[in-house]
């Protein structure tokens, strides 16, 4: 049953087996292996079994174990059961699911799938799929090779960790372009800053972790003359590809994608390196959720206090 349902099942298996499980429970600071074992049981026959987890409190590495325990206990796609992940930020989802991470095509596709790599290449009129970059992006950022930079509703320097860090990188840089509802710290150290339109003001889709999209309608006239996504469409133009000239044409291709990728139903099991927690951004590296956080935690003390 698992070799028909997702890939990299002997490659995980092999990995699993090098490891010693007492050194992982001591090192976890769980150390009752007849608990483990009690849950680990418990956990693989429970029918109706449901992983949740927040996103913010854990690393990328043990949001990708959790979800290997899913798939090697069946859970994936079943009734009542399954992963719910609590995101820090509204429609990361969404971001996943257009293809922002080099190693992974929109729709969650591996990208060694050449139905769906033949599809975006007809669909984006290229010859071939353009190759991931060379090395780590933290990597290449802290080297300096990165030296254009086109940031969109995220706040990268108002939310870092480490801001002399953080705030290097674009230093570093050639040219960096801003699209934001705010005046944000990252905005302020912009070459160009282009005012973005609120959610409510254009319309659009987010996607919910469940990867369902769901739409929702303009309730005001944007403030600025041309709403965000115009201005994206119109550098579209410039660069000569001129399909996209409405939601709803962005809409139709995200359709035709995402259609396409939900025909693959085999889940990739991940072999992670160990537990790395090295958060650089909080507040979802969002301005506006800094603000609503800064806010709330304000209100609360007061109210502590009062």
């Amino acid at each position: 049953v698992i070799r028909d349902n997702c890939s990299g099942f002997d490659d995980y298996k092999n990995q699993i087996m090098k490891e010693d499980a007492d050194d992982l429970l001591e090192s976890s600071g769980f150390c009752c292996r007849e608990c483990f074992e009690e849950f680990a049981d418990r956990f693989n026959n429970e029918m109706n079994a449901i992983l949740l987890f927040s996103e913010k409190e854990v690393s990328p590495d043990t949001a990708a174990e959790l979800l290997n325990l899913a798939i090697i206990t069946g859970k994936p796609g079943k009734t009542s059961t399954g992963i719910i992940a609590l995101k820090e930020k509204n429609n990361s989802q969404g971001l996943s699911d257009m293809g922002m991470f080099a190693d992974i095509l929109p729709g969650g596709a591996v990208t060694d799938d050449s139905l769906m790599s033949d599809h975006l290449m007809k669909l984006w009129e290229i010859d071939e799929m353009p190759a991931p970059a060379a090395g780590d992006h933290i990597e290449m950022l802290e080297s300096a090779a990165v030296k254009n930079m086109f940031i969109f509703g995220e706040d990268p320097v108002g939310c870092a960790v480490d801001k002399e860090l953080v705030a290097k990188w674009f230093r570093n840089a050639d040219f960096v372009m801003v699209q934001d509802f705010f005046m944000s710290e990252t905005a302020s150290a912009a070459d160009l800053i282009m005012p973005a339109s609120l959610p409510f003001e254009t319309g659009g889709t987010y996607s919910n972790t469940g990867k369902v999209i769901q739409q929702y309608e303009k309730y005001f006239h944007p403030a600025v003359e041309y709403p965000g996504y115009c201005q994206l469409i119109a550098l579209l133009k410039l660069f000569g590809k001129e399909k996209s000239n409405s939601l709803d044409d962005v809409r139709m291709e995200i359709f035709s994608v995402l259609s396409l990728a939900g025909k693959h139903k085999n889940h990739q099991l991940r072999i992670t390196g160990g537990d790395k927690y090295m958060r650089m951004f909080n507040h979802g590296c969002d301005h506006i959720v800094m603000r609503f956080d800064s806010e709330f935690e304000a209100s609360f003390n007061r109210d502590r206090n009062s």
